[in-house]
């Protein structure tokens, strides 16, 4: 089906879509897409994407926007058919969307930090997302190696006599 709906990207440009479940989203959700799992981001999203150890992606869809992609940008070098064959067909539709959905496990609240995992190691083994909210004044003690970004607000980071200003959309 995602073979023939490439095929038939090309002279239409919904062929690819309409094999898609579309999800409406909210601030705040997250959806934990497995590896090898045909997906899109859809128009309006600011989204944060973690993605495992390669920044590796293959893009099926003819088009992006107005700009026709070349076989290079959509399979990376990749022969096409070889490409395809990257993505695992067993996991769609609704039960493709009841198991991306992630719902946070709250693991701290006190001294003004509340802390959920977002994306767990029974999830993946490749990474972990947690989320903290941070009342004005609370202080949260790094632990690294991490990536930490602000979505909301603004803060200061410190750490022995170096201090930045931090604010949304920073990380």
């Amino acid at each position: 089906m995602l073979r023939k709906a490439v095929r038939d990207a090309e002279e239409d440009r919904d062929a690819l879509a309409r094999l898609l479940n579309c999800i409406p989203v909210h601030t705040g959700e997250v959806y934990f897409v497995p590896r090898k799992m045909v997906h899109a981001i859809g128009e309006g999203c600011l989204i944060l994407e973690v993605q495992e150890a390669t920044d590796f992606t293959i893009q099926t869809d003819v088009w992006c926007g107005e700009h026709r992609l070349s076989e290079y940008e959509k399979y990376l070098g990749v022969a096409p058919e070889a490409a395809l064959d990257c993505f695992d067909y067993a996991l769609y539709g609704e039960e493709a969307v009841k198991a991306g959905k992630k719902e946070p496990i709250l693991y701290q609240n006190r001294n003004g930090i509340r802390s959920e995992h977002l994306i767990t190691e029974a999830d993946t083994s490749c990474f972990l997302v947690n989320r903290h909210y941070l009342a004005d004044k609370a202080v949260l003690a790094a632990a690294g190696p991490a990536v930490y970004m602000v979505l909301n607000g603004s803060a200061v980071l410190r750490m022995g006599d170096f201090q930045r200003k931090i604010k949304k959309g920073d990380y």
